[in-house]
C-alpha cells in the first residue's frame, strides 16, 4: 500500500476557491481504482496550512491516478495558490 502526504500553506485570501476545487476533486478521487483513503485536513491554528492524506492499493493505482486528467487539471489550479509549494512525501506501507 502506498501512502501519500502533501503540505502545503495556501496563500492569503484564496483558501475558500481551494476548499471549492478539492472538495470536487476528492468526490472524483474517491471514485477511481485502488484508491482506499483520500482526506484533507486545516491547521486550526494556521487556517491556510493543508495537509492531504492519500492511501493506494498499489504503486500502479497511484502512478494511474497521478496521470488522469482531473489531477493533473487541479494541479494547473492549485499551484499557484501556493506562493511556497507543496511537499509531498510517497511512503511504502507494509501490511502486517
Amino acid at each position: 500500500m502506498k501512502q501519500v502526504i502533501v503540505k502545503g500553506k495556501i496563500k492569503p485570501g484564496r483558501r475558500d476557491e481551494f476548499l471549492e476545487g478539492i472538495h470536487k476533486l476528492s468526490k472524483i478521487v474517491k471514485k477511481e481504482s485502488g484508491c482506499l483513503r483520500y482526506e484533507f485536513y486545516f491547521n486550526p491554528l494556521e487556517l491556510n496550512d493543508i495537509i492531504i492524506i492519500e492511501h493506494w492499493a498499489d504503486e500502479e493505482s497511484l502512478n494511474t491516478h497521478l496521470k488522469q486528467d482531473h489531477i493533473l487539471e487541479f494541479m494547473q489550479f492549485a499551484y499557484p495558490l501556493f506562493p511556497e509549494g507543496v511537499k509531498m512525501t510517497i511512503y511504502d506501507l507494509k501490511e502486517n
